[in-house]
């Protein structure tokens, strides 16, 4: 039988939203790059991650989920040669393995690279004009461009070019822009490069308009909050996480910075609000 986004999430056909949402959410745990071994295993962790992400964001809203049903198992609910095309990833002998069967083994080395994606520097995606938005139905061969897009940014932020990684990130959006990871990964880069300052915080509100349980998400807009010098809204973008994970360490960390009294030195050196109106300038304003 031909691996299908099902079996990419490791659930039965017949699951419910909440069965759907709880295992994106548990594969999003075990492939979050942190937990990677090396900058390799972190990479292939990203593309492991885009393929789950493509596949919750399909079977998660009943349209979507019916239209791919009709595609790929017919209406005698047989599965078509080929379906799990955009649903699996390679275990590094040329056969195709659901993604939550290959995640033990990528902890270990074993896959080498996700379907219709490329680690290495050798993409040949191009990227879209800035502020392009998706035009059409989101097809396959659109979700493949989107996603060797979005690893060549990865990749290029990780080496500190932002500015590239945020054509590339764009390039992704284009083609497709309901995959959350990518506003999110653009929000991190425009950050970075010290662009629109009003861009990265829309970018950043959309990833978790997109999945608001992805406490990832909400974390990567107070942090650019933080970084733009907005200390009073990433103090309630920190809070808001709270809110919905408790627990969370780094937010409950970061919270305390950003609210212990300043001393004498921060005093002399105008508060908050000079710092937030200095680093905001530093932004171009698009």
């Amino acid at each position: 039988m031909s691996d299908t986004f099902y079996t990419t999430l490791g659930i039965p056909r017949d699951s419910d939203e909440r069965q759907i949402k709880r295992a994106y959410h548990r594969l999003a745990r075990e492939l979050h790059p942190d937990k990677a071994a090396s900058e390799a295993k972190a990479r292939e962790f990203e593309q492991s991650f885009a393929l789950v992400s493509t596949a919750y964001n399909t079977l998660k809203e009943k349209t979507s989920r019916q239209a791919y049903d009709l595609k790929t198992f017919g209406e005698d609910g047989m599965a078509r040669t080929g379906a799990g095309s955009n649903g699996t990833v390679s275990n590094g002998t040329g056969s195709k393995t659901p993604t939550s069967q290959v995640l033990g083994g990528a902890a270990r080395g074993d896959s080498k690279s996700s379907e219709g994606s490329s680690s290495s520097g050798g993409s040949d995606s191009k990227p879209a004009p800035r502020g392009a938005k998706p035009s059409g139905v989101l097809t396959p061969q659109r979700e493949a461009i989107a996603q060797k897009a979005y690893v060549k940014g990865v990749q290029l932020y990780r080496e500190g070019d932002f500015g590239k990684a945020i054509d590339f990130f764009e390039a992704a959006i284009s083609n497709n822009d309901t995959e959350p990871s990518y506003h999110a990964r653009l929000a991190a880069a425009l950050v970075g490069a010290r662009r629109s300052a009003s861009k990265a915080i829309e970018a950043a509100r959309y990833a978790i308009e997109l999945d608001k349980y992805n406490m990832d998400f909400r974390f990567n807009l107070a942090h650019v909050y933080e970084t733009i010098g907005s200390k009073s809204n990433a103090i309630k973008a920190y809070k808001e996480l709270l809110k919905w994970d408790a627990d969370n360490k780094a937010a409950e960390q970061m919270l305390r910075k950003l609210t212990q009294k300043k001393g004498i030195l921060g005093k002399l050196t105008g508060g908050g609000s000079g710092k937030e109106s200095f680093l905001s300038g530093l932004f171009k304003k698009k």
